[in-house]
């Protein structure tokens, strides 16, 4: 029946080829050429928000190309995080899912927001990217003030600040721990739980719905959102949070 079906199909396909080569005219066909776009179409923009060190052609379509077309960016979603850039610094959250007769959405909300005091940079800019990861940079008078790494899928966002100094606005303070080489703060905002983690010697004080934070002798700062707020969790978060990733990539054949 298969072989059938085969010669059945390859005759039929020749005999098609056929009478279109056949109704090939001859030469060339006139033809023309637009020197210019059309008025109607739409080009790229040419800015690129971008450091002057990242060059080469820019990638589109990525979960974060918002960053990269945008001064700031639209809402983009690392998952489990959503992140927001600003002028002042990065607003993100963890999205709580919302399935109705209408479908399901996940939408971003400005939960949490990471500020370094005084800063109001120009833009964001795209500093680096990799397969699964990219890094910003808000640059400000007097040179950088802030990076910061997200990866997709992964439950941190690695900052480096160069002042030592950074706030978060928006959440609620519930307890403080201290390890042997990190200190962390677990807080609460919109029914979710996050990690702020940095080095032993740094310093945070709770006002309010602020938490003030000097990093010490370290620049590091991690932000981690922690499923369960048991002892062991709390621990395994930290004893991790400054294994930043490299390089990503993926890669693949076909078999």
């Amino acid at each position: 029946m298969a072989s059938r079906f085969l010669s059945t199909f390859s005759a039929a396909l020749l005999s098609v080829c056929s009478v279109t080569a056949a109704q090939q005219p001859g030469g060339l066909a006139p033809g023309s050429l637009l020197q210019r776009a059309p008025a109607q179409i739409r080009l790229p923009q040419r800015d690129i928000w971008r450091t002057s060190e990242l060059t080469g052609p820019a990638p589109s379509n990525r979960w974060w190309s918002s960053l990269r077309w945008d001064r700031y960016s639209l809402p983009v979603y690392s998952d489990p995080f959503s992140l927001r850039a600003r002028a002042d610094g990065l607003a993100f959250g963890w999205p709580h899912l919302s399935v109705d007769e209408e479908g399901f959405r996940a939408p971003h909300r400005d939960s949490l927001r990471l500020e370094v005091p005084g800063l109001q940079a120009e833009a964001t800019l795209v500093s680096g990217f990799s397969d699964w990861t990219v890094d910003l940079s808000w640059p400000a008078d007097g040179g950088e003030q802030l990076q910061s790494t997200m990866m997709k899928g992964s439950p941190y966002l690695y900052f480096t600040v160069p002042g030592g100094a950074a706030t978060l606005v928006g959440a609620d303070h519930l307890s403080d721990y201290e390890f042997a080489d990190r200190t962390a703060v677990l807080l609460t905002a919109a029914d979710r739980h996050y990690l702020v983690i940095a080095r032993g010697d740094a310093a945070f004080e709770a006002a309010g719905r602020r938490l003030a934070g000097r990093t010490g002798s370290s620049t590091e700062l991690t932000v981690a959102v922690v499923p369960t707020v048991d002892e062991a969790t709390i621990e395994l978060f930290a004893r991790h949070a400054f294994s930043r990733p490299g390089e990503t990539r993926t890669s693949w054949r076909w078999l």
